[in-house]
């Protein structure tokens, strides 16, 4: 089987996958996700904001706003195949330091 060919089949099964929701991060899991990575009870994290999310090959970035206990943060989480990394947040105003392997 040629390299395109198999590039192209890998492709449409990604395709196939996040259509599915596979790749792919609900408001609520967001929440958990920021929750657990902060050491907070998730009823204490509000997405305040639009959820952004670009659509990769190998699933999301997902850029949002949350108040984590009534403070503001920016955050960001990328999602893979499987499940996501641990959000990243920064206070209005920081830098917010995402990853340079991303």
């Amino acid at each position: 089987m040629s390299a395109a060919l198999v590039a192209y089949s890998l492709s449409g099964c990604q395709a196939a996958l996040q259509h599915n929701g596979v790749g792919t991060t609900s408001d609520e899991e967001i929440i958990k996700a920021t929750a657990y990575q902060y050491g907070v009870d998730p009823s204490k994290v509000a997405l305040t904001d639009a959820v952004q999310r670009k659509t990769l090959p190998s699933g999301q970035e997902i850029l949002y706003n949350v108040k984590i206990s009534g403070k503001a943060y920016r955050c960001y989480m990328k999602t893979i195949l499987f499940g996501h990394d641990k959000p990243v947040c920064a206070k209005p105003g920081e830098p917010l330091n995402i990853p340079s392997n991303r």
